[in-house]
Parts: C-alpha cells; structure tokens; sequence
C-alpha cells in the first residue's frame, strides 16, 4: 500500500511538473512574462534581429528590443508603429500602458505589443496559427509582471 501510494504520489508530481508554465524574463530584467511549458526557447543565430524567441506548434513569440534615445512617450510609439503602416491602438495590459498592432496577410498572422520599459521600447510579437492561439497570447501578456 505504501509503494502504491509514493508511486502515485510521484505520478502527480511528475504530471504536474509536465504540465507547469515557465517564468521567462523579458530583456531588462524589469519584467516577466508566464510561458506555457508547451513553448520552448529557439536558438537564435547571430544577425537574428529578436532578442529572444519561443516555439510552440500554434505559437511563436518573439521579443526584440529598441533604444529609447529621445525619451519617447507611449503616443510616440503608437505614432511610429502606424508610420510602419499597422494599425495600432493604446492599451492598459497588465498595468502597463501598450501599443498593440495586428498583422493579417495570405501568409501568416501576429499581434504585437510595445512598451516603454526604462531607457528602451520592447515590442513583442506573437505569430499565431489560428484564433485560438491569438487568445492565448493576449492571456500570455495579460499575465506580465
């Protein structure tokens, strides 16, 4: 009964841990994001404009980072990012004030998210594969500390 139940118990932990979500520091180390385990980190090459990346088969997020020399504000931002030709509004995500754009084209999918985050602008992006996985970025980013 003992072996029984210490096998169990080692079954649940092990499930558990199968099934956890991963802290992941974003650039800075100012701020978090919680990753479904599913997503794991891609190896970048030298050249790769993102900072980091993770994978998972519905989902690819990429973080990249952008000096913020002239002390932008986050209208500046939202300017920037529709001068690149995306549409582009201001959210209050996670207590942080974003700018979050949306591509849709024959090829892929994204939603991206820009914040000013001490001297720089993070931006990321997710490339989703269907709707579902776009609800689970805004989860994803909802979640940020």
């Amino acid at each position: 009964m003992k072996k029984g139940m210490a096998l169990l118990a080692a079954l649940v932990l092990l499930f558990s841990c199968a099934l956890a979500d991963q802290t992941v520091e974003l650039p800075g180390g100012r701020r978090f994001l919680t990753l479904p385990d599913a997503m794991t980190p891609v190896s970048l090459k030298p050249g790769d404009d993102a900072l980091m990346a993770y994978l998972s088969p519905t989902l690819e997020m990429d973080v990249f980072s952008f000096a913020n020399e002239t002390d932008k504000s986050i209208h500046d931002v939202a300017d920037w990012i529709v001068s690149e030709g995306y549409e582009a509004q201001i959210q209050r995500i996670g207590g942080i004030d974003m700018v979050v754009f949306q591509q849709t084209d024959e090829t892929a999918s994204c939603i991206g998210y820009n914040f000013l985050d001490g001297d720089q602008v993070l931006q990321i992006v997710f490339w989703y594969a269907d709707q579902a996985a776009a609800d689970q970025a805004g989860t994803i980013m909802a979640g940020i500390w």
